[in-house]
């Protein structure tokens, strides 16, 4: 682990980072710079004050953008598909694992993280042996 000092400068670095990549996003979108760096710091601020003196990771981007990715999964698997594909079926789970580049098995672990499969709902698409149904 690092000492404080340097843990310190490493957040207020992060912090200062933040402000800047918030003002140049609201640049590129139109607001004026001595708007956008107001509220670039207005966010840093807030969110100072939401995780004040609490210690987090901070994920990579391929690992954001697989966290959105599931969640879309776990929100797209309850609603019906394309070509009268019904919600909440193994075809669905199916399309959905075409759709992102996944294995079903995949989509079924990301379901299963998220909640989305129920106890009574089939995982492997097959039927279940009496006194054997899935875990």
């Amino acid at each position: 682990m690092a000492p404080p000092r340097l843990q310190r400068e490493t957040l207020l670095q992060f912090v200062a980072d933040l402000v800047a990549h918030a003002e140049s996003l609201l640049v590129d979108v139109g607001i004026k710079p001595d708007q956008a760096r107001q509220l670039g710091m207005e966010l840093a601020f807030r969110l100072c004050e939401q995780y004040s003196k609490t210690y987090m990771y901070v994920p990579t981007p391929n690992n954001m953008r697989q966290a959105l990715r599931n969640q879309a999964v776990a929100a797209e698997y309850n609603q019906d598909g394309p070509k009268g594909v019904l919600r909440r079926s193994n075809d669905r789970i199916h399309q959905l694992a075409a759709q992102h580049d996944l294995t079903a098995q995949q989509v079924r672990n990301v379901l299963n993280l998220h909640g989305a499969l129920q106890a009574d709902e089939p995982r492997r698409g097959g039927a279940f042996l009496p006194g054997f149904e899935p875990r």
